[in-house]
């Protein structure tokens, strides 16, 4: 799977998801817990208006998205207190970022050494909202953190936060 599918796919599962019993109070924070705080303040922030070009100030084309140089990569993905590391072969191809085709209300912004993603959804049983946020050089490593709110019809919210860390090792075969 691809880096970025791989964290959609986080995103799509985090969405149908019973929500986790509340850990014990004496328990440690789940590892993912570390995503950084700005990228939690995302969630919150308005939804960008476009501009009279019909792009949101700082969007990027397609074209201009860094993608992963194609070959094998390591990838490490922590969410929910666990890490799970695997390797994938990325064929450098633009990633579909929505992770729910019936959504796609996507917008892709520059970053500092990166990119972000903002994604939203809106279904009968709930609303969605995932933030990510991926640095590096895309040619040998990157990182992406990602968090993800849903909120179902009756008013429960779910929090998802992950982080990726990814590293080119070699040619697939």
């Amino acid at each position: 799977m691809r880096p970025a599918l791989a964290l959609c796919a986080l995103a799509l599962a985090a969405c149908s998801r019973p929500a986790a019993a509340p850990a014990p109070a004496a328990a440690a924070p789940p590892a993912a817990a570390t995503v950084p705080a700005d990228v939690l303040a995302a969630l919150d922030a308005p939804w960008p208006s476009a501009g009279p070009d019909g792009r949101v100030p700082g969007e990027l084309a397609r074209s201009e998205l860094p993608l992963a140089r194609p070959g094998k990569w390591t990838l490490t993905i922590t969410h929910d207190g666990r890490s799970e590391t695997r390797e994938i072969c990325e064929n450098g191809e633009f990633p579909d970022f929505a992770p729910d085709p019936s959504c796609p209300n996507v917008i892709l912004r520059r970053a500092p050494s990166g990119f972000t993603v903002d994604w939203r959804c809106a279904t009968a049983t709930a609303t969605a909202r995932m933030f990510l946020r991926a640095q590096g050089d895309f040619a040998t490593a990157y990182t992406a953190d990602t968090v993800l709110r849903t909120v179902a019809t009756g008013g429960k919210v779910t929090v998802t936060p992950a982080h990726q860390e990814a590293r080119r090792i070699g040619e697939c075969g």
